[in-house]
């Protein structure tokens, strides 16, 4: 097991696992409120409520009450999610938290302990990066589910609005050329957060909200299509694949 980057390899041997391929079906929408009373209608993937079985004992490494003191420094209870490979099964990421670190069994040298955790549903692997070429980046999405990554591109001549669409879904990013300002220069439209920046700075104002289509700008799995509808330069998708 790696939790937060540390492999707990030397202080774990894990021999079991339950609750890891309890894949829930379903997710929550909640609209929370804006400033202005307006609403947003977002969805909430449930969580998944992991437990391992592990063994700790004494060898090369160290003894087991020197393991044991270790391992309750790393695994501390916490509000945020922290990277977890449970590499005994595979080697992609989870994100999760420690909920529980539990002594089950102790013999003097060797101990039984049962760890739980609460994790996100999704395993992530390595970020990939597809190149665009003229008004098109197409790729192919290898993971098992919706990618939510970033589009990369560089805008010149001062088009008055400029549209990114996912070929085959509604989903689309309009950005317009406001009063006295151009869309010139090196954007960033980040569809996990719904936000576009442009040279590297926030650039909210300049979206055409009416026109723009985040909840449906999800790369599901297999082959896709981004399409811009005035030539740019240097584009790219890039994201980190998603399993179920």
């Amino acid at each position: 097991m790696i939790y937060n980057g540390i492999d707990l390899g030397d202080y774990l041997k894990v021999y079991g696992y339950s609750g890891v391929d309890n894949i829930p079906i379903s997710e929550t929408m909640w609209s929370p409120t804006l400033g202005d009373g307006g609403k947003i209608s977002l969805f909430r993937r449930p969580t998944l409520t992991i437990t391992v079985s592990a063994l700790i004992e004494t060898d090369d490494t160290g003894t087991l009450d020197e393991k044991i003191a270790y391992l309750r420094t790393i695994f501390t209870a916490g509000k945020d999610f922290v990277p977890i490979v449970f590499n005994e099964r595979d080697s992609l990421t989870r994100r999760g938290r420690v909920t529980g670190f539990t002594q089950s069994a102790y013999y003097f040298t060797i101990a039984e302990y049962k760890i739980t955790f609460v994790v996100d549903p999704l395993r992530y692997g390595e970020e990939t990066t597809v190149a665009g070429s003229g008004t098109t980046i197409s790729g192919t999405n290898s993971g098992t589910a919706s990618a939510l990554g970033k589009i990369s591109f560089t805008v010149a001549g001062s088009p008055e609005t400029l549209t990114v669409t996912l070929a085959g879904t509604t989903g689309a990013v309009q950005l317009v050329q406001p009063e006295n300002d151009t869309l010139d220069g090196a954007w960033v439209i980040d569809l996990d957060q719904r936000t576009a920046y442009l040279d590297g700075a926030l650039a909210m104002q300049f979206l055409g909200f009416e026109n723009t289509t985040f909840e449906t700008f999800e790369i599901a799995p297999g082959a896709f299509e981004i399409d811009f509808s005035a030539t740019v330069t240097e584009a790219a998708y890039t994201y980190v694949e998603r399993n179920l």
